[in-house]
């Protein structure tokens, strides 16, 4: 089967995190574009095409979260995204670094498509990006 690209944003605020997450997306070898929002509210700006450094094809969108955000926090982004008709349609991953039972459960209330938790191990980092992209690469999304 034929993968197709994804436009994958990921949106984190702590530098190492992203910086592992996008060495782990570069290792998995994936041609799917990787933008980069440090909080929700460059994420908001660079979905709805406002952000000009950084423009995001509207097709094909993934979003991978961390769930544990400072500042807006990360359900007051998922809310406006569920709230927002274009918005809502884009698969959400929720990243964390604990396994909260009461995380997850909010993290389904808000339509969340997935929910992981971050790895200890770079390699399985690794892993978990490379399968994110073949996944999302074959799954039929708009």
């Amino acid at each position: 089967m034929k993968s197709q690209l994804v436009n994958i944003l990921l949106i984190e605020d702590d530098t190492v995190d992203s910086m592992d997450v996008q060495r782990a997306f570069k290792r998995s070898q994936t041609m799917n574009p990787l933008f980069v929002a440090k909080n929700t509210t460059s994420a908001l700006a660079i979905l709805r095409g406002e952000d000009s450094a950084q423009v995001m094809p509207n097709q094909r969108k993934l979003i991978i979260l961390d769930i544990h955000l400072s500042g807006k926090s990360s359900w007051d982004f998922l809310e406006t995204v569920a709230q927002d008709l274009e918005l809502k349609k884009i698969p959400i991953i929720v990243l964390a670094a604990d396994s909260q039972v009461q995380a997850k459960l909010e993290a389904k209330g808000y339509h969340a498509t997935g929910y992981l938790q971050k790895p200890i191990k770079f390699e399985d980092l690794i892993e978990i990006m490379t399968k994110i992209n073949q996944y999302w690469g074959i799954c039929l999304i708009p």
